[in-house]
């Protein structure tokens, strides 16, 4: 009697994704990552009452990793995200099996293997981190284009720079893909910057600013915004969407905002007249008098709802040019 033999070959997927085979892809051309293999059935057996021949079954899985224009469709730690894909072979065989003996009816007629390999799953819980604050620009002049209590004038630079973060960032690159959606309204976007590459250095250039120069991940960037008008003093809502893609499907998505305050400028000076008794000139007292300022700060009105009322030592104040009349 020859016995039955039954192979069994399953690829669990270990999560609620739908992971795709690489259909573009052989085998042969990836990186084993990886493999299973089981065997079942028993050596020759000689009893009194049964002879049975040597009887072994196989069944094997290997997983290799699938490209996309050379890039890696799977995590360096051998995870997937939604959207990977993978090469798998498997292979049965059996080693002898040839024919029974037996005088005597037997339970034993079949010889069963199975080969189960489990491909992890990972979600790549996208965050993005937004900031301001010591990502200023600097004036021609030389003069910060922020105030100390981190509130802006009008038409002053709000620079925000951005990153994502997700496991295995720059590794992915080339298969993994993030955009943005910027909501600002009434802010008017002035310029802006994406890293498209694992490392970039970029220099912006504004109009009435000097280069700034920043390096950059992947997918980070920075955003110039300004506001035009003393009709945009108030706090303004500056929102990220944030959306990940794995070559066409999006995987995650993630909402980041911050918060920023354009406030108006009205400089509070008190004046010091006082006579220069040192100069270039022959005689001292020569008519020629100075003025001292004491500068108290920027006064705030109740037209900003979203500002204290008050004066703001904090806030700066710049003289480009005096004149003075007697």
């Amino acid at each position: 009697m020859r016995p039955q033999i039954f192979l069994f070959v399953i690829l669990l997927i270990l999560g609620t994704f739908v992971i795709p085979l690489n259909t573009n892809n052989s085998f042969g051309d990836g990186t084993l990552l990886f493999t299973v293999h089981q065997v079942a059935g028993s050596s020759e057996i000689v009893t009194e009452n049964l002879i049975k021949e040597r009887c072994f079954v196989h069944a094997q899985i290997d997983v290799y990793s699938a490209h996309h224009n050379g890039f890696h469709r799977n995590n360096p730690d051998k995870t997937f995200y939604p959207g990977d894909a993978f090469d798998y072979q498997a292979t049965t065989w059996k080693d002898g099996c040839g024919n029974f003996w037996q005088p005597w009816d037997c339970d034993w007629k079949t010889v069963t293997a199975s080969a189960t390999q489990g491909i992890p799953m990972r979600l790549p819980n996208l965050t993005v981190d937004m900031r301001t604050v010591g990502e200023e620009f600097t004036e021609s002049s030389g003069y910060t284009s922020r105030n100390l209590d981190e509130s802006y004038y009008v038409w002053d630079a709000i620079n925000v720079v951005h990153n994502p973060i997700y496991e295995f960032k720059n590794e992915r690159v080339g298969t993994i893909f993030i955009e943005y959606e910027k909501i600002h309204d009434p802010l008017v976007l002035e310029g802006e910057f994406f890293c498209d590459a694992a490392f970039c250095v970029n220099t912006m250039t504004v109009p009435g600013f000097k280069p700034w120069t920043k390096e950059f991940d992947y997918g980070g960037g920075n955003t110039v915004f300004n506001a035009t008008s003393l009709d945009d003093i108030g706090e303004h809502e500056i929102k990220y969407v944030a959306r990940l893609y794995n070559i066409a499907p999006q995987i995650d998505e993630f909402t980041q905002s911050i918060d920023e305050l354009v406030v108006e400028y009205f400089p509070i000076y008190d004046s010091y007249v006082y006579p220069v008794l040192s100069d270039d000139e022959r005689l001292a007292f020569h008519d020629r008098m100075g003025i001292a300022l004491h500068y108290f700060g920027s006064e705030s009105t109740d037209a900003n709802p979203d500002d204290e009322v008050g004066i703001h030592e904090d806030r700066r104040s710049k003289i480009n040019d005096y004149f003075y009349s007697t």
